[in-house]
């Protein structure tokens, strides 16, 4: 089923005030001026309803509520006439996931669940091709990338090796399963590892920024040899905007192709970027200590982007050593560092 002449417009965003959703509803509004957005976010730990504060009001409406209840979210797609859900709220920290993997299976299959259904029950008497249900994957849920392989293709059989990535990989399953059972119209996205402003510090490069502000090492899983692609927050963004615009239904797109590097390197990178911004007592030799492993580390991801670059003509814009001197300014300013 051919999506290209859908143009979505109405757009219920899931977890819109987190890291990735906040970008996409500003990539969204900037579209077009007609495109409104609903974004609904529960605002966990990683949430911050400033992030939207620059938001057209007339264009956007907030909801503090939580993607579990399906009788609210078919509510909102009824009384806002939405035709599609992006669908970003998720427990995304795999070390969490380690710690804590029961709101992880609530959040992310159960609560993509209550979605789905309460789309298939909004939109049953509607034209099928006139709706969407986009969802924000990872690369993750194929496991871990073995030396000499090459980049994962869109089919790719699932191997998680966390409660994050299985809980990832269920939600897959679950809107593929309402795709061939109910005929809901949906695509997925892929993606590697996000950086960018608005990041909760957990993951890596806020972590590294946060101690450096402090001239505290940055904690480094195992010599930090781990290889991941990055791309820059708008540049996912971007993604899943062409995905929704130009898109088949049933298909995944992987948003990957950018740059690769291990972790060492991306803190090596990320930190001449610091340095050219704020001054430090810290050699990077002193800024990095290296730490015990965590349980299931996959070694290696790495995404095959030729499908989206073909059918949607995405690419990532953005270079590495560019968006993570974007990212070292937003965090100092927003922390209020001494420059």
């Amino acid at each position: 089923m051919n999506l290209t002449n859908f143009q979505p417009k109405r757009l219920l965003v899931t977890g819109g005030a987190g890291f990735l959703g906040s970008h996409f509803v500003d990539h969204w509004l900037s579209l077009a001026d007609d495109h409104f957005v609903v974004v609904l976010d529960a605002l966990t730990y990683a949430g911050d309803r400033t992030y939207l504060d620059h938001a057209d009001a007339a264009r956007m409406q907030f909801v503090h509520d939580n993607i579990l209840h399906g009788d609210l979210v078919r509510q909102l797609l009824e009384d806002f006439k939405l035709d599609t859900i992006a669908h970003f709220a998720a427990e995304t920290h795999v070390d969490r996931s380690l710690s804590d993997p029961d709101i992880f299976i609530t959040s992310n299959v159960l609560g993509t669940q209550r979605l789905l259904e309460a789309a298939r029950l909004a939109w049953a008497k509607k034209e099928p091709l006139a709706h969407r249900f986009h969802m924000v994957s990872t690369d993750e849920v194929y496991g871990e990338l073995k030396p000499g392989n090459a980049a994962w293709k869109e089919g790719q059989p699932y191997a998680p090796n966390s409660p994050y990535s299985a809980s990832k990989a269920a939600a897959d399953h679950l809107v593929r399963a309402y795709h061939r059972s109910f005929g809901l119209a949906v695509s997925w996205s892929h993606s590697c590892n996000a950086y960018g402003p608005r990041q909760y510090p957990e993951k890596l490069i806020p972590v590294a920024l946060k101690c450096w502000l402090h001239d505290e090492p940055a904690p480094l899983y195992a010599g930090g040899h781990q290889i991941r692609e990055w791309m820059y927050a708008s540049d996912q963004a971007d993604g899943v905007a062409k995905i929704l615009r130009r898109g088949q239904a049933g298909r995944a797109y992987h948003l990957g192709g950018s740059k690769a590097c291990t972790n060492l390197e991306l803190l090596r990178l990320l930190w001449q970027q610091f340095t050219a911004q704020r001054t430090t007592q810290l050699s990077f030799a002193d800024a990095i200590c290296s730490v015990e492993d965590r349980l299931g580390h996959d070694q290696a991801y790495g995404l095959d982007g030729s499908r989206a670059e073909h059918e949607l003509q995405f690419q990532p814009g953005v270079e590495l050593a560019e968006g993570l001197a974007k990212t070292v300014g937003w965090y100092l300013k927003r922390w209020d560092a001494p420059t």
